[in-house]
């Protein structure tokens, strides 16, 4: 079996008579031998417990000292991780029929915390009787704080199943410990993190949990025995508290409730803290048995109404409304008690008794209970909130605290509203005609959930639809929303307004076309909403005269022309607006008639003061960053720009000299042009925004006016000298490299392009979020590279190329980005690599030769994986001999990573299309694919074309004996995928 030379399975096929024999050790020399290879042989070992061995060989590998040590860490670049211990996952398997083994392996083993919670999860599947034997060591692990974050959940598994067994002091040994409060680090902040509760857990998590599946499984434990449930979880709340307490300094916190809004599970108290778990945990408790025996819970309730934690006297509070007629005694005293009434810490579970128990009283009580309210709050809290509005609040003291006492009165008189007398109900009544009903009386404050606020008009869309268009303006200048309604779900706002607002004008555009100017003018959301609403695709319009005279009236004011916040709203969404509907206009149907008002109305908009230079170079963090195609595409200026340039190219259109040669036409009238020279200028138009706009539109100036693009092409793209003629050229060009690739414009750009090679090479350009620079830079070159002459010179030569230039001054990231362009640019357009290939071919040549002289360096990384990518697509002229070179330049960097890469993917489809011609060069090419791996591979699948490949080649006789050698490979690392096959043809 420990010959090298025989084949895997052939080894295999030996183990397989033992690996499930009841009797193993029935021949001593052979199992000697069997345990030595799972010793020395790590495939074997792999093969051995990946077919899971008979149970009877739990022992024997006890015996000889499988379980003693588990396997070293594996050390990556990203760190070091923790094996999988193969013997422990058998044991796990066989838990059940071993127990002895398994409790042997949890008392005596020794080791991170990790493998000590997998002994476990084996010590689960034992009998209890074998568990609690653990639980001494198990509570040993639990004060270990490195090891007991490992093995909480198993921990818990263990206690529900002592449990079950009804084996009592183990299980509520298991429950204190997991419970117990551990510190989880100095605070940061003392108040912020004791109301988060943030520094103190429990040592599981997660038990008490009242979202955790484990929430029901606690119902065994109080059937166990509640009191010792109850007790354990009082102790160990109490516990938490001090110990928060303790941690910042404030020993009067462990005396404070007001972190709990209530003692019941409410929408208020929504972080499921561990001191919330603790305390719904008790109280859940509590109240199953109090309902099934009061008896039993009386005196945990009355040692909860005589401990100093205010929150255990609220919980004795609340456990006594759950059973008010019990405790009739108990709850009369505390009724009766004047001081309770104001007492706002314990107002809740107070409020909530008096409601339950107020019809158990006699009429004397419940006269007592009803003087004691309508004698109104303290005078000693009046006082305190006399001097706090007096200096707080410019409103009346005197009715101020009338407000409060009559709000006093109404929430507590409110609670017990069904049993008033008449002259009480009318006292009631009145005060709530002034206040309005309590909505939540019980709490002192209550917080609605999160939901969003919808803006609504003031009327409906019907009730909008029926005044005249002449009452519509009256309405709209005269209308403004209440400053004091309520918060709510809807608020009734200028936004809501508008909204309607445009609804109704596009849906009846000729009714109100008259009044336009008067409906638009009232407020710049109403402008807004007109203009984006007849902007919609959708809406196609007709009338370009009342559209265009209300553009032109609007921009007419000053006031709308220049300003941005007002009183009346922010104009400047307006002027951005009025951009968007004549952009429409040029690009679907232009009323040819009107263009000259396109024009004028865009070479207002071409000053706008919009953006500012703060808008127009928005700091880190914020949209628009080094992004200045961002900031251009929703800003007024930079829009009427790019409007403007489209207003030439729809005119030429339209004056039939659309055809006409480039350099025989100038399509630009002279306004347009002379505007257009200004914006190229620093001092007159320093926005990063507005070049970018040049940038985008090169291809349309050289047609629109060659002569005066080439003239103003320094202008658009200027020599970097300094940093602000980069930032200028770097907005113009990354706007440019995103569009198509022109040839006949390169020859006129070639020192454009050079200058973005070295500043690409400098790491000097704008970052945009949404593109790459780069990628659209390789684009570009690579493009030039295969159109740039009609004939392919013979040897094809690089060293005129651009793309040879960036190759040689990029870094490996940028190269690796270009080679990804190029790949993506070939497998889209197919045709392109078989026209093109001795050129592409070429390319490859010169950096497979790069990456070799390198000595295979990772600076080659992702272009060869890129690289790799084109496999599938080279035409079918290529075969493997002819790529042979390519391909195994490939080899060290498809093989680099410990996943699979589209490298390696590309390689499989590329073999699988050429099998069926070159069958032997094919398997042997993916023998040598897999023996350059250094490690086996973080993937359990193969492909479905590495299926198809193998199989194949099994299949073929010419092909099989390489296949074989494959499958004995993959075998050796635990890759038994091709078993089968194997079996089949050997």
């Amino acid at each position: 079996m420990a010959n090298p030379p025989v084949p895997f399975f052939a080894q295999t096929a030996v183990l397989d008579k033992y690996i499930h024999s009841p009797n193993p050790g029935v021949e001593p020399e052979i199992l000697e031998i069997i345990i030595e290879a799972l010793k020395t042989k790590p495939e074997l070992r792999e093969y051995f417990f990946r077919n899971g061995p008979n149970p009877v060989w739990a022992k024997i590998l006890w015996e000889h000292g499988f379980f003693q040590t588990p396997p070293l860490p594996l050390e990556t670049k990203e760190g070091s991780f923790l094996r999988h211990w193969d013997v422990q996952i058998y044991l796990d398997m066989v838990a059940d029929q071993v127990p002895e083994i398994v409790l042997q392996h949890v008392l005596e083993f020794q080791g991170h915390g990790w493998y000590i919670s997998r002994a476990l999860h084996a010590l689960v599947k034992t009998p209890s009787e074998i568990i609690e034997q653990a639980v001494p060591k198990l509570l040993e692990w639990l004060k270990d704080p490195t090891i007991a974050s490992h093995i909480d959940d198993e921990s818990c598994e263990l206690m529900f199943k002592l449990a079950e067994g009804r084996r009592k002091a183990p299980t509520f040994a298991l429950f204190k410990a997991l419970t117990t409060p551990v510190q989880k680090g100095p605070p940061e902040s003392t108040t912020y993190e004791f109301w988060s509760g943030a520094a103190v857990q429990t040592t599981a998590e997660h038990l008490l949990d009242r979202k955790d599946f484990r929430r029901s499984l606690l119902q065994i434990l109080e059937d166990l025995d509640l009191l010792k449930y109850s007790e354990t979880l009082e102790e160990n709340l109490r516990s938490l508290l001090d110990m928060e307490a303790q941690i910042y300094s404030q020993p009067r916190l462990k005396n404070s409730s007001w972190w709990r809004s209530a003692i019941e599970d409410t929408s208020q108290d929504f972080l499921d803290r561990d001191r919330d778990n603790l305390l719904s945990s008790l109280r859940s408790g509590l109240e199953s048995q109090l309902k099934i025996d009061a008896n039993l819970v009386s005196p945990i309730i009355a040692r909860f109404l005589s401990n100093p934690y205010r929150l255990f006297y609220r919980l004795g509070l609340y456990l006594l409304s759950v059973k008010p007629d019990h405790f009739i005694e108990i709850v009369t005293q505390i009724l009766l008690t004047p001081d309770n009434y104001a007492d706002d810490e314990i107002r809740h579970e107070f409020f909530t008794l008096l409601e339950a128990t107020f019809r158990l009283l006699t009429y004397e009580q419940q006269d007592t209970i009803l003087s004691i309210i309508l004698n109104g709050p303290p005078q000693a809290k009046l006082n305190t909130l006399a001097q706090r509005f007096a200096n707080e609040s410019e409103e009346d003291t005197r009715k101020l605290i009338e407000k409060y006492i009559k709000r006093w009165m109404r929430d507590r008189l409110w609670m017990v509203r069904d049993y008033l007398l008449p002259v009480h109900q009318e006292i009631l009544r009145e005060i709530v005609v002034e206040l309005g009903e309590p909505e939540h009386p019980t709490f002192l404050t209550w917080t609605s959930k999160g939901y969003w606020v919808k803006q609504v008009p003031p009327l409906t869309d019907q009730e909008l639809a029926e005044i005249t268009p002449l009452e519509l303006v009256q309405f709209l200048n005269n209308w403004k929303p209440d400053s004091q309604q309520r918060f709510g779900p809807t608020e009734i706002s200028y936004e809501g307004l508008a909204s309607s607002l445009g609804k109704l004008v596009v849906g009846s555009f000729d009714k109100y076309s008259p009044y336009l100017y008067e409906l638009a003018a009232a407020r710049a959301d109403y402008a807004t909403s007109i203009l984006n609403h007849l902007s919609e695709p959708e809406y196609e319009i007709t009338n370009w005269d009342a559209l265009l005279g209300l553009c032109e009236s609007l921009l007419a004011n000053d006031t709308f022309r220049k300003s941005s916040e007002t009183t009346k709203g922010n104009w400047k969404w307006v002027r951005s607006a009025i951009v968007k509907i004549l952009e429409k206009g040029l690009r679907k149907n232009t009323p040819y008639e009107q263009i000259e008002r396109f024009r004028d109305l865009l070479l207002i908009l071409t000053d706008d003061p919009s953006p500012t230079p703060e808008e127009d170079r928005p700091p880190e963090g914020q949209f628009g960053h080094s992004d200045p195609m961002a900031v251009a595409i929703n800003y007024t200026r930079p829009m009427a720009v790019n409007a403007l340039i489209e207003y030439a190219r729809v005119r030429a259109n339209n004056l039939n000299i659309g055809d006409v040669d480039f350099s025989a036409a100038n399509r630009l009238e002279d306004e347009v042009q002379k505007t257009l020279s200004n914006k190229l200028v620093p001092s007159l138009e320093p926005s990063l925004a507005v070049r970018s706009v040049f940038g985008g539109c090169t291809d349309i100036l050289y047609w629109l006016n060659k002569e005066w693009w080439l003239s103003n092409l320094d202008a658009i793209f200027p020599d970097v000298i300094d940093s602000d003629s980069l930032l200028l050229f770097a907005a113009a060009w990354d706007s440019f490299i995103t569009r198509p690739f022109h040839i006949y414009l390169f020859d006129y750009l070639r020192p454009k392009y050079l200058q973005a090679i070295t500043l690409a090479a400098k790491g000097q350009s704008t970052k945009p979020s949404f593109y790459s620079p780069i990628s659209y830079l390789a684009g570009h070159l690579f493009w030039e590279y295969l159109l740039g002459g009609t004939e392919l010179p013979k040897p094809i030569n690089l060293d005129d190329s651009l793309l040879k230039i960036f190759f040689t001054k990029t870094t490996p990231e940028s190269r690796g980005l270009a080679v990804a362009t190029c790949s993506q640019i070939l497998r889209r357009h197919q045709n392109v690599i078989l026209k093109y290939w001795p050129k592409v071919r070429a390319f490859w040549e010169w950096r497979a030769y790069e990456a070799s002289a390198a000595g295979y360096t990772v600076d080659f990384q992702d272009e060869m994986i890129h690289f790799a990518e084109i496999l599938p697509i080279v035409p079918e002229s290529e075969t493997l001999n002819s790529l042979w070179n390519l391909l195994e330049t490939l080899l060290p960097y498809v093989t680099r990573s410990e996943y699979r890469n589209h490298g390696w993917d590309s390689v499989e489809e590329f073999l699988l299309t050429r099998f069926e011609h070159e069958p032997v060069r094919s398997i042997q090419f993916y023998n040598l694919l897999w023996n350059q791996r250094k490690t086996r591979p973080n993937w359990y699948h193969h492909s479905d074309e590495a299926i198809k490949l193998v199989t194949l080649a099994i299949e073929n006789p010419l092909s099989r004996h390489d296949a074989f050698r494959l499958i004995d490979f993959l075998a050796r690392w635990g890759d038994y995928t091709f078993k089968s096959l194997y079996e089949r043809y050997s």
